[in-house]
């Protein structure tokens, strides 16, 4: 997992989402996930790393949910 990757997930979930509002949150908080994760490494905290680096995760999951069930639900 690499941060372009969910960048690259967020522009295709745009495609179609299922629900605008969430993918704006998801989209904030996948940012906000890996400005604290750099912040948390550069200052070698850890679990708080781990902890950002899987905020992270959940929301390119939840973007990948909510482009997919989008797209799906298209007719």
């Amino acid at each position: 997992f690499l941060p372009h990757q969910g960048l690259i997930i967020a522009w295709g979930a745009l495609q179609s989402p299922l629900s605008a509002p969430a993918h704006v949150v998801l989209v904030l908080s996948f940012a906000l996930s890996r400005v604290l994760h750099t912040v948390t490494y550069a200052m070698g905290k850890q679990p708080h790393r781990a902890i950002a680096f899987f905020g992270g995760l959940l929301s390119v999951v939840g973007l990948s949910v909510n482009g997919l069930l989008g797209a799906l639900g298209k007719k």
